[in-house]
């Protein structure tokens, strides 16, 4: 049995503030940035605060949850300080961080910032992620460049043992309760709708797929410029909660659409090709042959607020991921 400590410290606005600010050691800095969320501090206040531990705490940890905290607040006042934040870092692990929180929030003019942010970065995983993030606004904002690193089409990762079926269902009202408080709590820059949440079973798994709102009215504009679909949820029932896992992007392909399934963090785990039939999407996705990535084989189809997913899947994942200093 775990003892838990309540700390009235902690739940003081005053001592949190002393904290960020510097003024005091009452608890860590990384604590006092995961509690500002949960005391009454007026936003702009928040931004202040979380702006000057990014931009000068000494604790890159600090720093790297302060980045994160400003993309949540999702604020103008947030994407500046983000936006100084990555022109004063040098440490490439936080630079690659602040650059993803970037890429959630930021505009179209921020894609240069971020491409020459990378060509001053040494470590070639910390120039992935900052490329990602590049690339994520161009998709979020439908910007015809830069384009995703991904692993060509040929480059399939098979399913040799299918031993795990996927199929979708309806979710039920809890579940689409939780599908959309997970993309309040933590925003990966899409807004859905009651209607436009789906179930996935994969085995034991179960995961929520969140649709973007305006993209899933009207899929003809995948044709016409890069688009994020939607994100794809983890559902942890040992928390009773979801987050996000995955996004699903898109690029319009002559006739056709281009789909691509990545982490948050840039990694890529499916790409896909789908067509478009007036209000009607058909696809077919696949793994790609890379590091962590378990073999799946999937046709999915979305017409209206109906979603088909069937599918097959291995359990085995065919290349472990290698210990980095990535998030």
């Amino acid at each position: 049995m775990v003892a838990t400590i309540d700390d009235p410290q902690r739940r003081n606005p005053d001592v949190v503030r002393a904290v960020l600010a510097g003024r005091s050691k009452a608890f860590p800095l990384p604590a006092a940035v995961a509690l500002l969320p949960d005391l009454d501090v007026p936003v702009s206040e928040r931004e202040d605060l979380l702006g000057d531990v990014v931009g000068s705490a000494d604790d890159a940890t600090a720093r790297v949850a302060a980045a994160i905290g400003l993309r949540r607040l999702r604020t103008p006042g947030a994407r500046d300080r983000l936006r100084a934040a990555l022109e004063g870092e040098a440490e490439s692990r936080v630079v690659a961080d602040v650059a993803l929180a970037l890429g959630f929030v930021g505009a179209e003019e921020d894609v240069r910032r971020l491409s020459e942010k990378a060509e001053r970065v040494k470590e070639g995983w910390a120039r992935d992620r900052i490329a990602f993030a590049a690339a994520l606004i161009a998709h979020r904002t439908g910007l015809p460049e830069p384009d995703l690193r991904f692993p060509p089409a040929d480059a399939v990762l098979r399913v040799e043992q299918a031993d795990a079926g996927v199929a979708s269902r309806r979710p039920e009202g809890r579940e689409v309760s939780l599908a959309l408080d997970a993309l309040e709590t933590e925003p990966v820059g899409i807004a859905s709708a009651a209607e436009q949440v789906h179930v996935i079973e994969c085995g034991p798994r179960t995961l929520y797929v969140a649709l973007d709102r305006e993209v899933a009215s009207d899929l003809g504009r995948l044709r016409e410029r890069k688009g994020m679909l939607g994100v794809v949820e983890t559902f942890y029932e040992e928390h009773g909660r979801a987050a996000p896992a995955m996004l699903v992007l898109t690029d319009p392909a002559d006739a056709n659409v281009d789909l691509f399934v990545t982490r948050l963090t840039g990694e890529p785990l499916y790409r896909g090709k789908a067509s478009l039939d007036g209000a009607r999407l058909d696809a077919k996705l696949w793994s790609v042959d890379a590091a962590g990535v378990t073999p799946v084989e999937l046709h999915v189809t979305l017409e209206g607020n109906e979603v088909s997913v069937q599918g097959s899947s291995d359990s085995t994942v065919r290349k472990q991921r290698h210990a980095t200093p990535m998030r």
